[in-house]
């Protein structure tokens, strides 16, 4: 059914912190496959700064990142949540090459809504972001 007096929701808009530059180009090109718009940064200062200008729907955050890693981001946004300094509550899933068992179980105890191991998987990444996006 094609109704062009439809409205269409705009596509979520999505904030990659990571300071690999394969990693963000691969997650851009997922992102344009899923119809998503991306702002692309290489560490947690600049995601913090990107956030304070504008709204995302979605962080995808790097755990090991210079100037402050992804824990020390996520730690950040939650505090300002909890302080009442955020309309919404930022969705983020983390993203990681470390493989420990208790990864995913940490980081979402440390208030991640997501977890994305390294290296990416694009239909692991594709369900994931959608999952994190849908169950609000």
């Amino acid at each position: 059914m094609n109704n062009s007096t439809a409205k269409h929701a705009p596509p979520p808009k999505v904030l990659v912190a990571d300071d690999s530059v394969a990693v963000r180009r691969t997650v851009a090109l997922l992102l344009t496959k899923m119809g998503y718009s991306g702002v692309l940064v290489a560490d947690g200062e600049a995601a913090l700064e990107c956030l304070s200008k504008r709204q995302f729907d979605l962080l995808l955050l790097d755990l090991s990142m210079p100037k402050l890693d992804g824990l020390q981001v996520l730690a950040s946004i939650r505090r300002a949540e909890a302080a009442g300094r955020g309309a919404l509550r930022q969705r983020i899933v983390m993203i990681t090459g470390y493989a420990e068992a208790n990864d995913q179980a940490r980081l979402l105890a440390a208030g991640a809504d997501g977890y994305i191991g390294k290296p990416i998987d694009s239909v692991q990444f594709m369900r994931e972001v959608q999952r994190v996006l849908h169950n609000q």
